[in-house]
C-alpha cells in the first residue's frame, strides 16, 4: 500500500506524446510494424475552435492541481486516491480494463459519481498499466488530428467516486472496503453485515497491518456466505497467539512490534498455538457483545462472563470445523446459523482491534518511560565517572 500525498510533477508533452503513445501502440489493432501517426498528439477539440485555449488552460490546472494520495492493489483491482483542487476522487479500475456494469448513481452519501479530467486519466492508465478489453482501430490513431472524444471509448472501463462525509477522512485501505461494500452490494449477506464490516476496517491499526484489510477486503469479495466466514475467521486466528506475546514481551522488556516478536518466535523457534486454547486466550480481548450476538441471549451477571464468551467460542469453532471437515462429520451449518455466528465473529473482531491498539498504546507508553530511565542512568553514569 502507498499512503500519503505525492504532488504530480507532470509534464504535459511527455505524457502524451511518450507515455500514452506507447499504451496506444501497444493496443492498437494494425499489423506488426505499423505505427501510430507521426508527431502523434491528442486534442479536446479542433485548435481552430475558439474555447480551444480555455479547454488546454483548464487541463493545465487540473493535472497541476492533482496529488496522489494513496492506491493499493488487490485482487487486480486497483485502487488510488486522487486529490485536485475540486477534492478527492478514488480511481477503480481492473489491470485487465474488464469492470462490470456498475450504476454510479446510486452510491449513497459518501461515495459521489464522479469523473476524472483527460490527462488524470491518462495518467493513471499509463502509470499503472491498465489494460484495455477492446483493440484501439488504427484508423484512429494513424492520423492526425486524434480527438478526445474519439479515443476514451477504446480505455479501459473504471469507476470514479468523489469522497463526500467522513469517507474524506477515511484511511486508503478503509476506503477500499467501502468501496468493495458498494461493488459487492448485490450480494445479501454483504449487505447486511455492512455496517460491522466499517466499524471493523475501522477499528484494525492503519500502520502494519495490511494482510488483515486485504483478508477483510478477500473475505467481502468470496461470494458464498460459507466462504466469507471461514475468511473472517482467519482474521480470529491472528489473536490466538497475542495474548502470550505481550506477556513475552513484557517479561522480556522487548518494546518493538509485538508482531516482530511473534515473527522470532515462528520463525527461530517454530513455535505455533494450538487451535482450541489459542480460542480460549483470544477472548481476553472479547467483549460479551459478541456472545451475545452468537447465543441469541442476555448475558446476566448471574452467570460466569468467562464461561458465556466460552459457549460462544466453542459454537464459532464448531462451525469453522464442521465446515473445513476437521471434526470429520457430516454436520451442516444452515445459512440462518452462519449469518448469526459471521455477524458475532464481526463483532469480536472489532472489540478485539480496539483492545489490542490500547494494549499496544500502553506498550509504547511503558516503552518510553523505559527509554527516559535509561538515558537518565545514562547520564548519571557520565557525570559520576
Amino acid at each position: 500500500m502507498l499512503e500519503g500525498a505525492i504532488e504530480l510533477s507532470i509534464n504535459i508533452r511527455s505524457l502524451i506524446a511518450v507515455d500514452l503513445k506507447s499504451w496506444v501502440s501497444s493496443k492498437v489493432e494494425a499489423p506488426e510494424g505499423i505505427a501510430v501517426a507521426e508527431g502523434f498528439w491528442v486534442v479536446p477539440i479542433s485548435e481552430e475552435d475558439p474555447e480551444f485555449p480555455e479547454l488546454v488552460e483548464n487541463g493545465i490546472k487540473v493535472i497541476s492541481s492533482t496529488k496522489v494520495i494513496g492506491q493499493i492493489l488487490h485482487d487486480s483491482l486497483q485502487y488510488v486516491l486522487l486529490e485536485d483542487y475540486s477534492g478527492k476522487k478514488l480511481f477503480i479500475a481492473h489491470l485487465s480494463g474488464y469492470l462490470p456494469d456498475f450504476e454510479l448513481d446510486q452510491v449513497g452519501v459518501e461515495f459521489l459519481a464522479g469523473d476524472l479530467h483527460f490527462l488524470q486519466y491518462v495518467y493513471l492508465v499509463t502509470k499503472f498499466n491498465i489494460s484495455t478489453t477492446s483493440k484501439i482501430p488504427h484508423a484512429l490513431v494513424s492520423t492526425l488530428p486524434i480527438f478526445e472524444d474519439d479515443i476514451l471509448p477504446f480505455f479501459p472501463k473504471k469507476y470514479i467516486f468523489e469522497l463526500a462525509g467522513a469517507a474524506k477522512f477515511d484511511n486508503m485501505w478503509v476506503l477500499c472496503i467501502k468501496a468493495s461494500l458498494l461493488l459487492e452490494r448485490d450480494c445479501t449477506f454483504i449487505t447486511d453485515f455492512g455496517d460491522e464490516i466499517v466499524a471493523l476496517s475501522l477499528a484494525i491499526p492503519a500502520e502494519g497491518h495490511d494482510w488483515i484489510f486485504e483478508q477483510l477486503a478477500t473475505a467481502i469479495k468470496s461470494g458464498r456466505l460459507i466462504s466469507f466466514y471461514l475468511e473472517i475467521y482467519k482474521i480470529f486466528e491472528f489473536f490466538f497467539p497475542l495474548e502470550s506475546i505481550f506477556k513475552l514481551a513484557d517479561r522480556l522488556e522487548f518494546f518493538s512490534s509485538e508482531l516482530e516478536l511473534l515473527e522470532h518466535c515462528r520463525g527461530a523457534l517454530s513455535w505455533n498455538v494450538n487451535h482450541q486454547r489459542g480460542a480460549r486466550s483470544a477472548l481476553a480481548y472479547a467483549t460479551v457483545s459478541f456472545a451475545e450476538i452468537c447465543l441469541d441471549e442476555a448475558y446476566t451477571a448471574e452467570c460466569s462472563e468467562l464461561s458465556f464468551k466460552e459457549r460462544a467460542m466453542d459454537k464459532m469453532t464448531a462451525a469453522r470445523h464442521s465446515l473445513t471437515h476437521q471434526d470429520f462429520k457430516s454436520v451442516a451449518v444452515s445459512d440462518e446459523e452462519l449469518k448469526k455466528l459471521g455477524r458475532g465473529l464481526l463483532v469480536f473482531l472489532q472489540d478485539a482491534f480496539e483492545e489490542y491498539s490500547l494494549r499496544r498504546k500502553a506498550r509504547g507508553d511503558r516503552r518510553a518511560e523505559y527509554l527516559l530511565r535509561k538515558h537518565a542512568q545514562g547520564n548519571l553514569v557520565s557525570s559520576s565517572s
